[in-house]
């Protein structure tokens, strides 16, 4: 308990010295969950937010860990692939080689992300920057 006590002490100060930031004020001590890595933290988020049932939209590739903690957490995974450059990677049609283009080239089909989405059965989606595996950063227009 005393343990407990000062890391929260140590943890609030670090939280604290964010002011100015994004998170000023809209970042209280209560909504913070530090863990050991990203493996668990995603573990505890997907356990703590999918009920069974409810399905939760992944972009593809993905990081090894979304479905097997989703399976966990009694959801459904529900998938959206990012699509490759086409030729000269300006949108011309025809396939071309993706061995040279960089990752920020594939793009996301927005109409296949909204028709995933099932109103009352999805709980979230999953879109992280930058993406494990690609590499894509998502741009602003794009989030």
């Amino acid at each position: 308990e005393k343990i407990a006590a000062r890391y929260n002490d140590i943890l609030g100060s670090a939280v604290g010295s964010l002011s100015g930031s994004a998170l000023s004020g809209v970042c209280p001590l209560k909504n913070v969950q530090v863990t050991s890595g990203t493996t668990q933290a995603l573990s505890l988020t997907f356990s703590a937010l999918v009920n069974p049932g409810e399905e939760v939209v992944i972009i593809e590739p993905w990081f090894d860990v979304y479905v097997g903690d989703i399976a966990i957490a009694g959801g459904v995974c529900k998938f959206v692939s990012l699509k490759p450059p086409t030729s000269g990677g300006d949108g011309a049609a025809g396939a071309s080689s993706t061995s040279q283009k960089s990752a920020s080239s594939w793009k996301l089909d927005v109409a296949e992300l909204k028709a995933a989405v099932t109103k009352g059965k999805t709980k979230m989606i999953v879109l992280n920057t930058p993406m494990n595996i690609p590499g894509k950063v998502w741009t602003r227009e794009e989030m």
